[in-house]
């Protein structure tokens, strides 16, 4: 069995996971603005590194520390949520 705080890892990864695979989804989509592919794109790199980042935990590392991270990652969620649901919204109307 894992340890908890590589079971935490794992469920973080995979939530990082999803948002980038959902980034991915919108920039390959027929996306008008270039700012908003630009900005996209910022955001897609900035996942990306996170998820390097988790992948670069290893065994020694401490629970506090995994717990911490993805506590910053899904901070990171929420709060690029409100850009990536506005590219959605702005994709349907166009």
């Amino acid at each position: 069995m894992k340890p908890s705080g590589f079971i935490d890892k794992d469920f973080c990864g995979q939530k990082l996971d999803e948002v980038i695979n959902l980034i991915r989804r919108l920039l390959a989509g027929d996306y008008p603005q270039k700012d908003s592919k630009r900005a996209l794109e910022n955001i897609l790199d900035f996942f990306k590194g996170q998820r390097r980042f988790l992948d670069s935990l290893d065994e020694t590392a401490q629970h506090d520390t995994i717990l911490g991270f993805c506590l910053e990652v899904n901070i990171n969620i929420v709060l690029y949520k409100a850009i990536y649901r506005f590219a959605i919204a702005f994709i349907q109307l166009a």
